[in-house]
């Protein structure tokens, strides 16, 4: 199949309109030019006009650079012609001035000053180079007052993007003592319309000086628009402590808009979890705060120009009041203005509660109450002992527990006796969510506990510990008793997935927090928790360690087996608690498998993973492909974690994969933010709320606008335009979860995808509850799949166990080494199974032939370690025996179907009438032989003439026959893939 659109003309298309949007006015001294010059020029320069030919000209410009260093770069200085300038002599060069002289001019004409080239890397990841050194100094001795003067036409910018006009172009410092001079106010506002936003902190844009500080805005906005504007307040004279903003209600005759529609995004809003929050915003002398306002106007609103005011204020200085006029129009917007970005009406997501409710999601019932102390979850259910923690855990008939889960206190005199609980409470009763509180006391301590259990399985003890007399603890630890048989594999504590050692310790030493212990039919996830930051341990975020728990590095994990239990520890060691002191301890934990599997997804929902390239073509389609993730950083999802810039294109690709009856699924995360963002000024007036803080860096983009105070993350080079260049996002919870969840919301309904890959992604289980639910209440059927990398999170499997109950698919794949792995380690880490789910090979195209013995295949046709990925033979297999119709049964059952002789080749069986598939994998090191044991009442039929038929698989396997007695030779680290059919010979 062939598309012939040309996408990217739809892509540009959508920027040069956005952008134009952003920019109204012109200035002669300002321009783009028709055609971008070559990217290592820079982005920007002077263009220069020499009247005849001279030894040397001078130019001696105000260029109002923001940048940091201009003077650490090179000049390079280009006739129309094309003949570089040899020579360059700087005579004083800062943000505000250059002066120089420059030649031999052998021609009149243009000039083009080129003053921040740098190198181009041509490629993605991070971008590592940096700008051109300066050039070496002409060292002629000129009389600089006799040299002819170069004229300065104008300043342009390689593309609209790159502008600094009008905003970032600066005040002089002479400009600035002016204009204090004049206005004595300890603080100036600057009312800016959305269409500029203010983009610096630390100076102000000429622009202010020109326009001066004003007490009134005007604005025009339409009914059922979701208005907004900016109020620049400058710090003038002194430090500003506690800046709020106080509104009137807008008035026109008698119809009235209350303040209650007015909100400025700066001073507070609704958290990430539905919590209103009061921010303190405090302003440097010298430096700018923008205001972000927006005004809700209702549909029924009547037209006309409605008046209010605006108060801001300071503890330290005298309030002002700025004037509103807004005239609203008759025009109706249908969607608040939200898919006009320039409009920044997107901004009150920030606010956005979508989601946010305590029903369970699609999947799961309601919490019942089965009993005294006993709850029931999908398939689950909790029986809580007399001390108020869990003495049962069963998965459908599976008990986790040998024995209560105890939290224990001991002091030198032995364990602290705890009463049973009293002043018991329910504080919530909801379907999806209930929480209890209660109160425990022995001789020494007081716990105030708070337990909440979830729908899914999710349990949370928050436990409040209060010295009610001075005490010397020998340890405070939480002791968590598996049953022998269930305790079959752990991951976590330090330890790679795998079998679960008699005796184990570790310290914390990261990144983990969490660790799981069980089988594929019951285990028990637990995650410690107190530390500021309660998402997957990424390397990108590396929070402290919970205090209580760490205990300056006392703290620490077991794991110590008797004939009847394994009893994970999770102690903190010794301590003293003066009378009073109190401590807290957190954890969670969640019953697994949080679903029954389904295969049939996993063998017949296949998946075109093609980065640059997303659209497959009719052999591929008849593969059997039925989901196309569309990466970003191509012509339809150019911008990493901002699909709004190219909504026309990736909307016509959704529509064309919908006419060939695929499923679309779109990377949309968090991590890091494209600068393509349109609100990222807006965001930036946040402090380091949503955008992280750092040392600056990358991209020269990010250099040139941002300059400081940020993080540079994923850069993506595109031929012809300018660079994909990200920053990280605070490493916190933050309001852009919000925007984040609303903006997945508005992609379901206007470009109809059908979910979304996650690629390493940091917020916790709230945020992923609430992206299932909107997707489950937008378009049912929409899909979730989970990619990462060891390299990013150690063990994601325990990092990410919490997101399981809502996601589709894993590929965590990246990294690992699966020839090196053993199988109880591909079984837990990388699988899913013990999890409910199932997952996809992906680093080096995976080990095809181990892979099988988990029903995993790579995903078509990613390239990876110079690998292209190719599973369509072994789909074609598949489907020829009908794997989807099979029961998959494999090595790690109680009662497997198939063994060999040999404990290092394993096998897997997939069942089905008349026929079964078996996958065969050496994990030693050499080839071996080996004998098959099989459960033929299981398969269905008898032994008698039956034989193995390896059909030929390319890439995979010759085709071959063996006898049911036959030893088999297996190379290392291969397999085989083989048909038994009733009656064959």
């Amino acid at each position: 199949m062939k598309l012939r659109i040309p996408i990217c003309t739809i892509w540009t298309t959508t920027l040069i309109l956005l952008f134009t949007a952003c920019q109204p006015e012109t200035n002669s001294l300002y321009s783009v030019p028709d055609t971008p010059w070559e990217e290592s020029l820079g982005n920007h320069r002077a263009v220069l006009q020499v009247e005849e030919p001279a030894e040397a000209a001078l130019i001696d410009i105000d260029w109002r650079r923001h940048d940091r260093d201009p003077a650490e770069k090179r000049f390079i200085i280009i006739h129309e012609s094309g003949d570089t300038i040899q020579n360059i002599h700087r005579i004083a060069v800062d943000n505000e001035r250059c002066k120089l002289a420059f030649g031999p001019l052998k021609k009149p004409g243009n000039y083009y000053f080129y003053y921040l080239p740098y190198e181009v890397q041509k490629e993605y990841g991070f971008y590592n180079k940096g700008y051109l050194k300066p050039e070496q100094n002409w060292s002629k001795s000129f009389d600089i007052e006799s040299l002819p003067k170069a004229k300065l036409v104008e300043f342009q910018s390689r593309t609209e993007f790159d502008s600094f006009y009008p905003m970032e172009v600066i005040a002089l410092q002479s400009e600035k003592d002016s204009l204090l001079n004049v206005h004595k106010s300890d603080f100036l506002v600057f009312p800016e319309d959305r269409k500029l936003p203010i983009r610096m902190l630390d100076e102000i844009p000429q622009r202010w000086i020109e326009n001066g500080p004003a007490s009134e805005f005007k604005g025009e906005a339409q009914r059922n628009e979701y208005y907004t504007f900016q109020l620049g307040v400058f710090a003038a004279q002194k430090d500003l402590t506690d800046l709020k903003v106080e509104f009137s209600a807008l008035k026109n005759g008698d119809t009235t808009l209350p303040s209650s529609k007015l909100t400025c995004f700066n001073t507070g809003g609704i958290g990430p979890y539905g919590e209103p929050f009061v921010k303190q915003l405090d302003v440097e002398q010298g430096n700018v705060q923008p205001l972000w306002i927006g005004v809700d106007i209702p549909e029924e609103m009547a037209s006309g120009k409605y008046k209010g005011t605006i108060t801001i204020s300071a503890k330290n200085t005298a309030a002002q009041t700025i004037n509103i006029s807004l005239k609203i129009g008759n025009q109706v917007l249908t969607d608040r203005g939200d898919s006009e970005a320039w409009r920044h009406s997107r901004l009150r997501w920030l606010n956005s509660t979508l989601g946010i409710d305590d029903e369970p999601t699609k999947e799961y019932k309601p919490i019942s109450v089965l009993g005294d102390r006993t709850y029931g979850f999908t398939g689950k259910t909790m029986q809580m002992s007399e001390k108020g923690f869990p003495g049962s855990l069963k998965v459908k008939d599976t008990e986790i527990l040998s024995r209560p889960i105890a939290f224990v206190v001991e002091t030198r005199k032995g364990k602290e006796q705890f009463s049973e609980p009293q002043n018991v409470q329910l504080v919530k009763n909801s379907p999806g969510k209930m929480i209890g509180s209660w109160e425990s006391i022995s001789e020494n301590i007081k716990i105030e506990g708070l337990g909440t259990i979830e729908s899914d399985g999710f349990i949370n003890y928050k436990l409040k510990l209060k010295a009610l007399n001075a005490i010397n603890a020998k340890d405070i630890r939480l002791e968590i008793p598996f049953k022998k048989e269930v305790a079959e594999y752990i991951m976590g504590m330090d330890l790679p997935g795998g079998v679960v050692p008699k005796k184990h310790s570790a310290r914390w030493n990261g990144p983990h927090d969490s660790f799981w212990v069980g089988n594929t039919h019951a285990g028990l996830w637990c995650e410690l928790r107190g530390s500021s930051y309660s998402g997957p341990l990424l390397n990108l975020y590396r929070p402290d360690y919970p205090a209580s728990w760490y205990n300056n590095d006392q703290g620490g994990f077991r794991i110590e087996s008797t004939s009847s239990e394994v009893k994970a520890l999770v102690y903190s060691g010794k301590r003293s608690l003066e009378k009073g002191e109190e401590l807290t301890f957190e954890w969670s934990m969640l019953l697994t498998p949080v679903k029954d599997i389904d295969y049939k997804s996993q063998f017949t929902n296949r998946y075109y993973h093609n980065g640059g390239q997303p659209v497959p073509s009719d052999e591929d389609l008849e593969s059997g492909v039925k989901i196309v993730n569309l990466h970003h950083a191509n012509n339809y999802n150019p911008h990493i974690n901002y699909p709004f810039v190219a909504v026309d294109s990736m909307k016509w690709f959704v529509d064309r994969m919908h006419e060939k009856g695929q499923k679309v699924k779109i990377y949309y995360t968090i991590r890091e933010l494209t600068n393509y963002t349109t609100e990222l000024w807006a965001l930036r007036s946040l402090g380091d709320e949503i955008l992280g803080n750092g040392r600056g860096g990358g991209y020269p983009w990010l250099r040139e606008h941002l300059v400081s105070n940020y993080r540079p993350q994923w850069y993506q080079w595109f031929p012809d335009k300018s660079a994909d260049a990200s920053v990280v996002n605070a490493p916190s919870d933050s309001r852009w979860y919000n925007y984040y969840i609303e903006g997945l919301a508005w992609l379901v309904r206007h470009v109809d995808i059908d979910g979304l890959y996650l690629d390493d992604v940091s917020y916790d289980r709230r945020t992923v509850k609430r992206i299932r639910k909107v997707l489950d209440r937008e378009k049912p059927g929409c899909l979730i799949d989970l990619h990462s990398n060891t390299g990013f999170s150690k063990g994601p499997a325990t990092q990410y166990t919490e997101y399981f109950p809502y996601m589709d698919k894993l590929w965590f794949g990246e990294s690992f080494m699966y020839s090196e792995m053993e199988p109880a380690n591909w079984l837990v880490e990388v699988s899913g199974i013990p999890f409910g789910l199932m997952g996809d090979m992906l680093h080096g195209g995976g080990n095809r032939w181990l892979g099988m013995v988990y029903g995993m295949t790579v995903r078509h046709p990613w390239v990876t370690e110079g690998v292209t990925c190719d599973p369509r033979p072994v789909w074609k297999v598949w489907d020829e025996f009908g794997i989807e119709q099979s029961q998959m049964v494999g090595f790690w059952e109680k009662e497997p179907v198939v063994l060999t002789n040999n404990s290092l080749v394993k096998a897997t069986a997939y069942i089905r009438d008349g026929k079964t598939l078996i996958a065969l994998g050496n994990w030693s090191d050499k080839t071996e032989k080996v004998k098959l044991n099989l459960d033929w009442d299981r398969i269905g039929f008898s032994s008698a003439n039956a034989r193995l038929i390896a059909p030929e698989i390319a890439d995979f396997q010759p085709s071959a026959q063996f006898a049911i007695t036959d030893k088999i030779p297996i190379e290392s680290k291969k397999g085989w893939l083989f048909i038994i059919e009733e009656g064959k010979q």
